[in-house]
């Protein structure tokens, strides 16, 4: 008997349990044979019921294509309508733009009348003055 932690016994221990797992195979093998089938009628479809499965697949997938169908135009025409809203969008925002720019600069014309309306009233009293 060799030594149980040496490599001769490790090998004797593989190979009984690789013919054990092959004995069981051999023994499952024996036994399905053996094992009763159903008659092929039960197993199989005969042509006539997968003609009858295959035209109701098809409805169902007619039926399936037509609402996908419908589902993927909504989406489209949705998101055309997103691309025009956020064209008119795009569009407001350079008029904002715009308009804070002419704002701006009427703010800065109106703030400057004040200034020009005293240097044209200092003028007109200069030139009042030179004349007397």
């Amino acid at each position: 008997m060799p030594a149980p932690d040496s490599a001769q016994a490790i090998g004797w221990l593989a190979l009984a349990v690789f013919c054990a797992i092959g004995g069981i195979n051999q023994v499952l093998k024996f036994t399905d044979r053996f094992r009763e089938t159903p008659p092929s009628h039960q197993t199989y479809a005969t042509k006539t019921e997968h003609a009858q499965l295959a035209e109701k697949l098809d409805t169902e997938l007619g039926r399936e294509r037509g609402s996908r169908k419908k589902m993927h135009e909504e989406i489209s025409k949705m998101q055309s309508d997103i691309s025009a809203i956020s064209t008119d969008n795009h569009a407001q925002s350079k008029d904002l733009a715009d308009l804070k720019r002419q704002i701006s600069a009427t703010e800065q014309r109106i703030d400057a009348v004040p200034m020009r309306t005293i240097q044209l009233l200092r003028e007109t009293q200069q030139l009042h003055s030179s004349k007397s």
